[in-house]
């Protein structure tokens, strides 16, 4: 529900951020450098893509197209690519070569073990979490690595996993069956920071819309 024919009309560029970026980037140790490209509102740099020691690539199923551009264009110009999100979780092989790395589900420990293995020059193929994230655990989304200015709203992720089996869905494939949630001030302390960073609306992310 991308609501392209009303983005002129708000002077925006997209409804919202892909919100795994600005996770991973706070879950990324500082001595790293982190540069977030968002095809949703900008052009994707290719030749800063290029100077990058590591190149991550996410997308849903309605983008696994556009995402098989994207990773034969960075392999062409010899990026180090790995690539997570809800596609490749539930189609681990559909990418094949073009991904040097693939992370299954979700990536709160994996991602940072990924790094620090990779430093190490031992990194895996594949990385899936064991456990569930414990979601009281989860930091606070690097908003300031985000173009805020170019989204109608930003989305503040309450909750993980629903109890439910409809088969049209991939939540409990990627985030299981049982509800996990966020503290109260974790909520308040990313609805903190959108303000902070000029927006105030925010779409809260709920994957068990009818619970209590």
């Amino acid at each position: 529900w991308r609501l392209e024919h009303a983005l002129d009309l708000m002077n925006v560029g997209a409804i919202l951020p892909t919100a795994a970026l600005s996770l991973l980037a706070a879950l990324t140790p500082a001595e790293h450098t982190v540069t977030i490209f968002d095809e949703g509102v900008e052009e994707i740099d290719w030749d800063r893509c290029a100077k990058a020691d590591i190149v991550g690539v996410t997308g849903m199923v309605v983008q696994r197209f556009r995402m098989r551009e994207i990773l034969s264009e960075l392999k062409s110009r010899g990026c180090f690519v790995v690539v997570g999100g809800p596609w490749v979780t539930v189609k681990e092989d559909y990418f094949g070569n073009l991904a040097d790395v693939i992370f299954v589900g979700e990536a709160e420990t994996t991602w940072p073990q990924f790094l620090e293995d990779w430093q190490a020059g031992k990194y895996e193929h594949r990385y899936e979490q064991t456990e569930r994230t414990d979601m009281s655990t989860v930091p606070v989304p690097r908003y300031d690595l985000l173009k805020m200015d170019r989204y109608a709203m930003n989305s503040v992720q309450f909750s993980r996993g629903c109890p439910f089996t409809c088969e049209f869905c991939d939540i409990i494939v990627t985030f299981g069956r049982r509800p996990r949630i966020k503290t109260e001030d974790q909520s308040i302390a990313e609805l903190e920071g959108l303000l902070a960073a000029g927006i105030d609306w925010a779409f809260i992310v709920d994957d068990n819309l009818i619970g209590n």
